[in-house]
């Protein structure tokens, strides 16, 4: 994917991993968290090289619900040094459009750091 600013294209890259499932009836739900089994988790491993950040998005197709996590993660330390996390958690948090406005800005400001080391 690229972020556009007014419509002007930025350079600026992420990742979205899109998957699906019928229902949830084979997965673990708590509250507006789904929980991924060891083998989805695992195929994940494959993003860890990217210069870019990834988030996967899963959507459920019974109720068109959406969730997401960071694959990897744009993080900036204290030093403002840039580093992209590769998250091993199997928590995917609902995905609406606030969730997708942080996500924007995360890797907004992460370019952003990026650009004035």
């Amino acid at each position: 994917m690229t972020i556009t600013t007014d419509g002007v294209y930025t350079g600026r890259l992420f990742g979205i991993e899109v998957k699906a499932t019928d229902s949830t009836s084979n997965l673990k739900k708590h509250n507006d968290i789904l929980k991924l089994d060891k083998n989805r988790l695992s195929r994940l491993e494959k993003f860890k090289d990217l210069p870019f950040s990834v988030c996967l998005f899963f959507f459920i197709l019974e109720n068109d619900q959406g969730y997401y996590k960071w694959i990897l993660e744009p993080k900036i330390d204290g030093e403002k040094q840039v580093k992209l996390h590769f998250k091993e958690d199997d928590e995917l948090k609902k995905l609406d459009d606030k969730e997708i406005a942080d996500i924007i800005s995360s890797i907004n400001s992460w370019y952003d750091h990026r650009s004035n080391t």
